[in-house]
């Protein structure tokens, strides 16, 4: 009876000895199934960001080309201003007044329209025009002035005209302070109260050109496009 009871024992202690490795077994494989999972995660976002990255450069690498062909046409676009007809089609499209005395006072490149260039400055350009009082005659002397004349059509290049009394068509250069500007002249002056904002007075060390003049007394008065 005794070994009887013996073997029982025996075999409850197996029986719970198996139980647990059976449960240690189980609890290897929750575990190792676990870490697979997280394993398997991290590789799918490990491969999303791989994925992303590759699209971002693949985006960034199409900016950059387009980028490159924007600098080429730009380049190109320069190379065509920097020519002399390139140039005057570039003051064309500008149209304003700065434009087109720049164009015929620089010295860099060729002016290959002087006469149109000068015609559509003082009929066409964009820009502001007033009057305003530029000087004195004393005889054959001109005082007082205010500008130099830079620039006069079908004057020979070494020919000093800057202290001249201003002629239709020169383009001047401010040599004094700030000159207020006047909307009408009239009756040997300028209107007084058709006197410009300060927005519109001829800056110091600008450039006009002289579509008008008018004498009151021994006065100089132009009417200028700036």
């Amino acid at each position: 009876m005794k070994r009887i009871d013996d073997k029982i024992k025996e075999i409850e202690k197996k029986e719970k000895r198996n139980n647990v490795l059976f449960i240690a077994f189980i609890i290897v494989v929750v575990a190792f199934m676990g870490y697979a999972l997280q394993a398997e995660k991290a590789k799918k976002a490990k491969d999303d960001e791989i994925n992303e990255l590759g699209q971002t450069l693949e985006e960034a690498n199409d900016s950059l080309q387009d980028l490159n062909v924007q600098l080429q046409n730009t380049i190109e676009t320069l190379k065509q201003s920097l020519t002399p007809q390139g140039f005057w089609d570039d003051v064309k499209k500008d149209g304003s007044a700065q434009a087109y005395i720049d164009y015929l006072t620089q010295k860099k490149i060729n002016i290959l329209h002087p006469d149109e260039g000068l015609e559509k400055l003082k009929n066409d350009a964009k820009g502001t025009e007033a009057w305003l009082f530029c000087g004195r005659m004393n005889g054959s002397n001109f005082n007082e002035r205010i500008s130099k004349v830079i620039l006069r059509s079908g004057t020979e290049e070494d020919t000093d005209i800057s202290k001249t009394k201003p002629e239709i068509g020169d383009i001047l250069e401010n040599t004094s302070n700030n000159r207020e500007t006047y909307r009408r002249f009239g009756s040997g002056n300028v209107v007084q109260n058709s006197k410009n904002n300060p927005d519109k007075a001829w800056k110091r060390g600008t450039r006009a050109v002289v579509t008008d003049v008018q004498m009151g007394g021994d006065a100089v008065f132009i009417k200028i496009k700036f």
